[in-house]
């Protein structure tokens, strides 16, 4: 009697061990989901505000014919977020890094404060206003700015 009673104490043991590990990864997977979500989401809304940015006239602190370029990104970037006058440009979610990939797209990287391995990208589409002009947001894992529409 005595050997079933501790063969059933060790097997109770590794089923609530087995049930605590699944757990666990099951909060961080969903912990890692919601942190590259929000990350996502202030990316989606930076798009928003840099494509409404490129279409204020001149006189009202646009970029005008010119365009998004070195000179005029730090002015994009304070359209944003006022806040944000230098560089390390972060919230509470994230670390951003934004470049100039050409005069109509602009390129935003960002990487979690809470989570290092979660980086997402963005190419923003700042000119057009169709499907066709390839006018909006692309958005992926990694730290590569995405190409293409």
């Amino acid at each position: 009697m005595g050997v079933q009673q501790i063969l059933m104490i060790v097997l109770t043991v590794i089923i609530i061990g087995a049930s605590i590990t699944v757990g666990i990864q099951m909060y961080d997977s969903q912990a890692n989901n919601q942190t590259r979500n929000a990350v996502v989401s202030d990316l989606t809304h930076f798009g928003v505000q840099a494509q409404a940015w490129y279409r204020l006239p001149v006189v009202m602190g646009g970029p005008g014919a010119e365009g998004l370029n070195t000179g005029n990104l730090q002015r994009l970037i304070e359209t944003i977020n006022r806040d944000w006058t230098t560089a390390p440009y972060t919230n509470t979610t994230a670390f951003y890094a934004f470049s100039v990939v050409d005069e109509d797209n602009l390129g935003i990287i960002g990487t979690s404060i809470s989570n290092s391995n979660i980086v997402v990208a963005a190419r923003i589409t700042l000119k057009g206003g169709t499907e066709t002009e390839s006018y909006g947001i692309l958005i992926r894992s990694g730290d590569t700015i995405p190409t293409g529409p």
